[in-house]
């Protein structure tokens, strides 16, 4: 399982402005495939993202990190990821 840590947003250079109906579909598809949470855990973090928080996603699975890692970057967040030692 991956770790993703959003460190930042970017002020300006955000590729996607706003948040269209696709955006806010994009984001809470990719959370649903990449992440094995519930729907209430899945929906708080969907919020934190959109209110622009620093903080550290656990549990990505490895074939979706960076599906989620694009999204996010999209939207203007600075990502780094961590494989973590039982990622493959």
């Amino acid at each position: 399982m991956a770790i993703l840590s959003i460190i930042g947003w970017r002020q300006d250079d955000i590729r996607w402005s706003g948040w269209s109906d696709h955006s806010r579909a994009e984001l809470s598809k990719r959370l649903r495939s990449s992440l094995n949470l519930a729907p209430h855990a899945r929906k708080d973090l969907e919020r934190q993202i959109k209110a622009r928080v620093l903080l550290q996603i656990p549990g990505v699975l490895p074939e979706h990190t960076e599906s989620l890692r694009h999204i996010l970057e999209a939207l203007g967040a600075e990502v780094t990821v961590d494989l973590g030692a039982g990622a493959q």
